[in-house]
Formats: structure tokens, sequence, C-alpha cells
């Protein structure tokens, strides 16, 4: 059982450092858990609903497609964004 712990052999093949996983308050977790919950089945919902609106299988990749690139779009800027928090933080606050 050792070898599952921080400093055991999958700790090191997986190159993990920091705080064991018990330090992480229980709130944090169920936190977690319910957005991952609410997210996934958001995401669930948005494609179900965009294969409701096809009536043949052969068009449900120009509907997936679109819906993707909303996603992407949504998620860019954050990505960009927060890889430079310096800049963004020094522009707003002289």
């Amino acid at each position: 059982m050792t070898s599952l712990t921080k400093s055991g052999t999958l700790g090191n093949l997986l190159g993990i450092v920091g705080p064991p996983l018990s330090t992480i308050p229980l709130s944090t977790i169920m936190w977690f858990g319910l957005y991952f919950i609410l997210g996934y089945f958001f995401y669930a919902s948005i494609f179900a609903a965009a294969g409701a609106l096809v009536s043949r299988v052969e068009e449900v990749s120009q509907v997936v497609t679109v819906i993707m690139m909303l996603i992407i779009v949504g998620f860019s800027p954050p990505i960009f964004l927060f890889s430079i928090p310096t800049v963004l933080w020094r522009s707003q606050h002289p």
C-alpha cells in the first residue's frame, strides 16, 4: 500500500509533489463534485439538443462542429489571459 502514497513508487513515477490529498478540505471536494456533475449535464444537454435537431446521422457532424467551435471560442480567451496574468493586471492598475 505504501507504493501508492506520495513518497512511493507511483508518486515518483507521476512526479506528484506538494501536500497529500488528505489536506484538501471536504467542502472543496464537494464543490468540485457539484460543479463537475453540473458541467457534465450542461454539455450533455447541449449536445443532446443538437442531436435532436438532425434527422440523419450524417448531419450530426455539422451541428457538433458548430457547438465545438462555440465552446473553443469560449475557452480560448481565459486560457490566453491566464497565461499572462501580470500583463492584464498591469494594464488595469498602473
